[in-house]
Parts: C-alpha cells; sequence; structure tokens
C-alpha cells in the first residue's frame, strides 16, 4: 500500500525486495530494487548497488518461503482465531508497536468473540487515545467501569486521559496514571 500511494518511497521498496529476499524470490527482489532505481533518482546508486548483490545470490537454489508457525499450522491457526485471549496478546503486541491498524482489526475480532472481555475492551480505549479520539476512549472506560467498578486498570487509564486533557477528575476517583499507556495482553 506505501508503494502504491508513493511509488518513490525507497523504505517500502526495500523492505518488500528484503520480504522477497528472505522467501528466496532473489529475481523478485532484485526487479523490486530496479524498479525503484529508475523511478526515484535520489536513491539509485543504494538501489543499484543493492541489486548487484542480490544479483549474485539470484544463482543460488530456491527455497521454501518462510511462514509463521501459527500460519502454517491448521490446529495453531484455529487456536489463535478462536481464543479471546490469544488474539488480545496480539492486538497488546500491535498495539506496543503502534501499529494502530492491525491492532484494531485484532481487537475488534476478539470483541466480536466476546464482547465484554475487559482486556480488549481496555485496549480498544487504548486505541481511541491512540488516533486521538478521546471521547470514544473516555466512553469505552466508564462503560467498563459502569459493568466492572472494581477494574482499576480501567480507572488508571481514565485519570490519565483527564490528566492528558487537563480536565479535573472524572466521576470517578482518580489514581496516578503509568508514564505510557500498557497494551493488555491477558
Amino acid at each position: 500500500k506505501s508503494l502504491e500511494a508513493n511509488p518513490d518511497f525507497y523504505s517500502a521498496a526495500h523492505n518488500l525486495a528484503g520480504l522477497y529476499a528472505t522467501q528466496g524470490r532473489y529475481k523478485d527482489a532484485r526487479e523490486q530494487l530496479l524498479k525503484i532505481a529508475g523511478q526515484a533518482p535520489s536513491v539509485r546508486a543504494r538501489a543499484l548497488s543493492q541489486a548487484e548483490v542480490l544479483g549474485a545470490f539470484a544463482k543460488l537454489p530456491l527455497r521454501e518461503p518462510r511462514n509463521a508457525p501459527w500460519c502454517a499450522d491448521p490446529k495453531a491457526r484455529q487456536e489463535l482465531f478462536s481464543s479471546p485471549l490469544a488474539l488480545n496478546r496480539v492486538a497488546g503486541e500491535h498495539l506496543r508497536g503502534r501499529q494502530v491498524e492491525l491492532a484494531e482489526v485484532m481487537i475488534l475480532a476478539v470483541l466480536r468473540l466476546d464482547p465484554w472481555f475487559v482486556p480488549a475492551r481496555l485496549n480498544l480505549a487504548q486505541l481511541y487515545a491512540l488516533k486521538g479520539d478521546k471521547a470514544r476512549a473516555r466512553e469505552t472506560l466508564e462503560s467498563i467501569l459502569n459493568t466492572n467498578p472494581g477494574e482499576e486498570r480501567a480507572r488508571r487509564l481514565l485519570a490519565g486521559l483527564d490528566m492528558r486533557e487537563g480536565g479535573g477528575p472524572s466521576q470517578v476517583q482518580q489514581s496516578p496514571m503509568p508514564q505510557q499507556f500498557q497494551p493488555m495482553t491477558e
């Protein structure tokens, strides 16, 4: 998608070429680098240099593409996509890496499996906050506290929203907020 939006984006082309190379698709990797060398004069020398190195690798035998174990194993894939806990762990990792779009997909998948799963709802609130939608983050946290009044993590996140907005305490008692959001992975 990055290359479609900006065909001269060297980092995206380089990463795609790297992906091809790790899969043993050296010819495709080299073609990707030659393509960017022709489109972006500012990185032409670097792309041609890397394409030359890949030309030597093209003579090596092809190897099978590497897949994450959960992709290759149907049982693991089934477990991942049917377990709110496992999906939420993946969502938390995406949030931690600020991969907001991927995190959102995973969080929504968790909430389809279990709409009341508190760790996913906490991650959803953090997702909204990362996207700058403080109102939805607040609404989600208050919803959690309405159904789970003792949920201290929601209370801390809500207090953190209040501090960031410069407002006073919300309807719930404030408590200190951690330095940064901590995605829920349980």
